[in-house]
């Protein structure tokens, strides 16, 4: 047993100084540099005094505990228990490569290496001068409701990070990866949670590929999460009132438990938020230049708020929802179904497989529509603005409950021998309906007040309809098949 009191010194010059008898020491040590202070085989306790020099307190075996104790000394745990059950403040690095750290106080050192080994209960914090590093090929795990905070600048380079049991991670620096890794759920309990208070960056890694947030990720208001390259996956759930900017190709991906984006920006033109699983809510006010891609069977888009975007959103399976507005630049919309406002100031694809509308669209660009069908529940409408065009480039139809509004150029370009673009819906022209070939059939009803031409055929059917102004001109035909059809001020050169 070696016992260092407080009034004692302890000075390693050079070499290592082994001291596997356990014991006790409340006064100094010096670890000179390229020195060792080797603690193994039995217990010891660190219970105050100044730990200090360019040297290495190297925790090998057994336990070693920590209260009260200063200093610049460097700690290594390459096996057993460093425990801190009180403070324990350095300017040193704590190296964790295998063995534990834990207890019920906590150690803020200079910079923390951690290669391997546990962190479990303890708190661990870093200063805000470090250069820390998370890597090495060991597994690393955190627990116990342990807490590491993170400030100065931390690289992520390599390996997983098991987590449980309410473990937290907090960034208020720079943290950056280029690991195609995971940060897991996989030791049980309650989710640990990574709070992102300053930079978390994914940079660019040559196989482009993911890395895997399985905790819960918290981006608050100061924090700013920036995807360079390749995927960040928020498996875990969380939400962000920060800043996200994505760079090009980059994807931050959404899947696996529900997230908010409370506020903040989305930024990135070239780059894509991708909603593949469960409910992503949009709350309050967001923006950005970033698209928003919905694509998933029992995937949903929430818009609770305001959402005022130049990105695209697409929209290929699951739904768009929620009280809220969301405006984005162009719409690609392939599948699912749109349950919210929406407005696209930006060009507009309707392809692909059947769609269902129950929310209202507005259409501020040019919008070409392959004649999937869109079905209409509820008050849902589509309104086409004044200056836009909307293409019918094939047969199919609209149906439902649908009021289709349109101030800008509705036109009918194409259609197959005995097919027709059949709205079923109500539809309302103020603006220039073209059929230009194939037969445009409005069999739900509406008024005109706007101009009309028909190259080929326009046919009014099923429920009355009304001309109250404007032109009806052209060299096709306007076939009245059933119903009423009013004419009231109207100038025509057609049949």
């Amino acid at each position: 047993t070696f016992d260092n009191s407080a009034a004692g010194t302890v000075a390693v010059d050079g070499g290592t100084l082994l001291l596997s008898g356990g014991g006790t020491s409340s006064g100094n040590v010096n670890v000179a540099g390229g020195a060792k202070l080797q603690l193994k085989e039995n217990n010891y306790a660190f219970t105050g005094g100044a730990l200090t020099g360019t040297g290495t307190i190297d925790i090998n075996g057994a336990s070693t505990s920590f209260s009260g104790t200063t200093g610049n000394a460097s700690l290594s745990v390459t096996g057993g228990n460093a425990k801190f059950t009180g403070s324990h403040n350095s300017t040193g690095t704590l190296t964790l490569s295998s063995g534990i750290v834990d207890g019920t106080g906590s150690a803020t050192v200079g910079d923390l290496n951690w290669n391997g080994g546990d962190i479990s209960a303890a708190t661990v914090n870093t200063s805000s001068t470090s250069n820390s590093i998370i890597g090495g090929d060991s597994a690393k795990k955190i627990t116990g409701g342990a807490q590491l905070n993170l400030a100065g600048t931390t690289s992520w380079t390599g390996d997983n990070i098991s987590t449980g049991s309410g473990a937290q991670l907090k960034n208020t620096g720079t943290f950056t990866t280029n690991a195609d890794a995971t940060i897991a759920d996989d030791q049980g309990g309650t989710r640990a949670t990574f709070t992102n208070n300053g930079t978390f960056q994914k940079t660019n890694t040559t196989s482009g590929g993911t890395t895997d947030i399985q905790v819960s990720f918290q981006n608050n208001s100061t924090g700013t999460v920036a995807v360079d390259g390749g995927t960040l996956a928020l498996s875990g759930g969380g939400s962000s009132s920060g800043s996200v900017t994505l760079g090009a190709g980059a994807t931050l991906k959404i899947a696996g438990n529900d997230f908010t984006f409370a506020g903040g920006v989305l930024n990135g033109a070239s780059g894509k938020v991708d909603i593949t699983s469960n409910t992503t809510t949009f709350a309050n006010a967001t923006s950005g230049t970033a698209e928003v891609a919905v694509n998933g069977k029992n995937t949903t888009a929430q818009f609770e708020g305001t959402h005022i975007g130049t990105g695209k959103l697409s929209l290929t399976s699951g739904v768009v929802s929620g009280n809220g507005t969301a405006e984005f630049g162009a719409l690609d919309w392939t599948g699912g179904s749109l349950n919210a406002k929406v407005k696209s100031t930006g060009n507009v694809n309707l392809s692909g497989g059947p769609k269902s509308l129950s929310g209202e669209l507005t259409l501020g660009g040019n919008t070409t529509w392959d004649g999937s069908e869109i079905s209409g529940s509820g008050t849902a409408k589509i309104k086409n603005n004044a200056g836009a065009t909307f293409t019918a480039s094939a047969d199919g139809s609209i149906t439902g409950t649908t009021t289709f509004t349109n101030e800008g150029t509705f036109e009918k370009t194409s259609g197959a021998t005995g097919g027709a673009t059949d709205i079923q819906t109500k539809f309302d022209n103020s603006g220039t309906v073209t059929v230009g070939a194939g037969k445009l059939k409005l069999s739900g009803g509406g008024t005109s007040t706007g101009n009309v031409s028909v190259a080929g055929t326009l046919e009014l059917s099923g429920t009355d309809y009304a001309f109250n102004g404007g032109t009806l001109a052209g060299a096709g035909s306007i076939d009245l098949l059933g119903a009423t059809t009013t004419f009231n001020a109207v100038t025509s050169n057609t049949t």
